[in-house]
């Protein structure tokens, strides 16, 4: 079948468009600004710490691995309660085989300088045991120390103490 040269044009012309509308929106998906971006050229309030503390519970609830490693510092320490220490790179790969629901994070004081804010504070962490359906709540304490640096805010220690509930 032969078309007109005219319904040839407007379909090269589709084609065309159709291609340049694909690439450009990939090109922004890669692109997009990571969420973490909170102004580093000065000293964070509780209320930005407390949201920065609370993206990056986000973020290990949905096993963000690009979010996380743009929250945690090259130097990240992660101090569980046990007392097993991991490196930001044992970090991202241990959230990466958990399964986090809910981390109900209250903050009961916070440290605020131009170049690094502390927070401490309760935390019920609500998670599956093991591989099973099983949901664990487990309430700790949690100190978290965030530092200011050329490309944003990042996380450079967290602290989880255990809580007696007990009592």
């Amino acid at each position: 079948m032969c078309l007109p040269w005219d319904l040839k044009r407007d379909a090269i012309r589709l084609i065309g468009l159709a291609v340049v509308l694909v690439f450009f929106s990939a090109g922004r998906a890669c692109t997009a600004p990571q969420k973490t971006a909170i102004p580093a050229d000065r000293q964070l309030t509780e209320s930005e710490a407390s949201d920065l503390q609370n993206r990056f519970f986000e973020a290990m609830i949905n096993r963000d691995q690009k979010q996380l490693d743009a929250f945690s510092g090259d130097e990240l320490t992660y101090n569980h309660v046990g007392g097993l220490m991991q490196s930001k790179a044992e970090f991202l790969s241990w959230v990466a085989g958990r399964q986090f629901v809910e981390f109900n994070f209250h903050i009961t004081k916070a440290f605020l300088s131009r170049d690094m804010t502390v927070l401490t504070g309760n935390v019920d962490v609500r998670s599956h045991q093991d591989t099973t359906d099983t949901i664990r709540d487990t309430p700790y304490v949690l100190t978290t120390v965030w530092q200011r640096k050329n490309t944003g805010w990042q996380l450079v220690l967290v602290q989880f103490t255990g809580v007696d509930s007990h009592k």
